[in-house]
């Protein structure tokens, strides 16, 4: 949120409007870019571990073994 209010002071922009920035040298705009494709990487993996959680689940309830569940028995 700080960088927000940074780069609306800075652009000119009301607080609650999207920020439209193209300073592609401004550290400000490097740090909210990362810190957005940070959320977005961490939804990718809350989405792949979700479905794994899933199909696990299914595997479970079908009666299948896991499929390496001969490496518990050494």
């Amino acid at each position: 949120m700080a960088t927000h209010k940074i780069c609306a002071s800075c652009s000119s922009t009301p607080l609650n409007d999207r920020i439209l920035c193209d300073s592609v040298d401004c550290p400000v705009l490097y740090s909210r870019v990362q810190a957005q494709r940070d959320v977005e990487d961490l939804a990718d993996v809350q989405g792949t571990l979700g479905r794994l959680e899933i199909e696990a689940n299914d595997k479970e309830a079908a009666g299948e073994d896991e499929p390496f569940a001969f490496a518990q028995d050494w």
